[in-house]
């Protein structure tokens, strides 16, 4: 069918049959209606197809080299415009991926002094505390050096052993004595009535404890059994270098500067591991020593500006002090997105393509800016994009999905096409 009024359109691909089959769509953008669909998108059948509209002037697309190629190989010189959400899309990734491969590691950028102290953190700090104060240095050096509250020093120190031990109890062991306690009262009581001469099902009915149980508890051995096996501990290949990773936080190193000095010490466990091990003696205690940044909390801030509330600028200017090339790239990155989205100008456009050149990783990106780049430059020059197009993909899909997939391209074509004459 030949069309014979003037019209602006974006093209864009669907898949009928994911990975399968694919559709091509057309959108009339200034009159916002779906205009046809065909069942493929290969480079002679979009050719053809686009042929059928001889008043076609300015096509929207993202960066397919398949529709480029398709559209310059028609009769009719057309204008082409590369879509500028795409162009931001592939060069945010064209970033990160940069600032993966430079970023190795987390940067502690602030100590935080927690108020309540965990206990295994306090254990170990104290003992350091005490061997330093018995080798002559006075107090408030010991507790400055071990980070420790001099009233807290003074207050163990004045504790006998075995004060000391119950004080550095934690809550897991604590729930674990009294459990013990209370099912050892219970295994008493039940041969305090066996020695009284009652039979096994009156103990169980006294007691409310089945038969089998009252036979294992009236037995000699009974809490001696029990005990060890409650106050067996579960082994962990990391409880030997406890102290040292306790030492290694309070000093502020990350967690992959702790599994390298791990790995050298012989341990042969995952790194997964250590972060499970750390993160959980840290939230049992609600204690975070440390705030580091890394690759996750940088790469966020290429979408969008930094929080204050969660990043301050003082400890960013602090990463950025580290990883230099980071600040570099996020620049890129803002910078870019202005460009498309605010200044539109060539000339900016011209100079941020010759600063990304001196990053190898942007090779990729920016070669294919270069073989689009008539398409680039208008998208400069004119509003068009690809936004309304994408709407009509989904709206598309959802049809065919309504159909359970069942329903003939034809059918398909006809339903879209019919329901933007209706209601729009």
């Amino acid at each position: 069918m030949i069309r014979n009024d003037s019209i602006n359109v974006g093209i864009d691909d669907f898949a009928i049959k994911k990975k399968h089959t694919y559709g091509t769509l057309m959108v009339d953008l200034d009159r916002r209606k779906t205009i046809d669909m065909i069942d493929s998108r290969e480079i002679s059948d979009v050719t053809t197809w686009l042929n059928t509209f001889p008043s076609l002037k300015i096509i929207s697309r993202d960066g397919s080299l398949i529709y480029k190629k398709a559209i310059e190989s028609t009769t009719a010189n057309l204008i082409q415009i590369s879509d500028r959400f795409h162009l931001i899309k592939n060069c945010s990734e064209a970033i990160s991926e940069v600032l993966k491969s430079e970023i190795r590691d987390r940067i502690v950028v602030k100590s935080i002094e927690a108020n309540g102290l965990a206990k295994s953190f306090l254990k170990v700090r104290f003992g350091k505390a005490v061997q330093d104060y018995k080798s002559g240095k006075n107090r408030t050096t010991v507790c400055k050096e071990n980070r420790l509250d001099i009233r807290t020093f003074d207050k163990l120190l004045q504790l006998s052993e075995e004060e000391l031990r119950r004080y550095f109890q934690t809550k897991d062991e604590v729930r674990q004595k009294d459990r013990f306690d209370v099912k050892k009262r219970l295994i008493l009581s039940a041969q305090e009535l066996h020695k009284k001469g009652l039979s096994k099902s009156e103990i169980g009915r006294r007691l409310d404890l089945d038969r089998r149980t009252v036979e294992k508890y009236i037995r000699k051995d009974a809490v001696s059994k029990y005990e060890k096996r409650v106050t067996r501990k579960r082994h962990n290949r990391l409880d030997e270098y406890s102290e040292d990773i306790i030492t290694m936080i309070d000093s502020g190193a990350t967690q992959s500067n702790i599994f390298k000095y791990l790995l050298g010490k012989g341990y042969k466990g995952s790194y997964s591991s250590l972060r499970v091990f750390i993160s959980t003696r840290k939230r049992k205690s609600k204690l975070l020593t440390t705030k580091t940044l890394g690759f996750l909390e940088v790469s966020d801030m290429l979408y969008h500006e930094r929080n204050p509330q969660i990043i301050s600028r003082e400890e960013i200017m602090k990463f950025l002090d580290v990883y230099p090339k980071a600040r570099t790239l996020i620049a890129l990155m803002h910078e870019f997105d202005y460009i498309l989205t605010k200044s539109k100008s060539l000339k900016a456009l011209n100079k941020w393509v010759g600063k990304a050149s001196k990053f190898k990783g942007l090779n990729s990106f920016l070669n294919g800016i270069e073989r689009d780049w008539e398409a680039v430059k208008n998208s400069l020059c004119y509003s068009y994009s690809n936004g309304l197009i994408e709407s009509k993909v989904n709206k598309t899909k959802l049809f065919k999905r309504n159909m359970y997939g069942r329903c003939s391209f034809k059918t398909l074509r006809n339903k879209a096409i019919i329901y933007d004459s209706i209601f729009q």
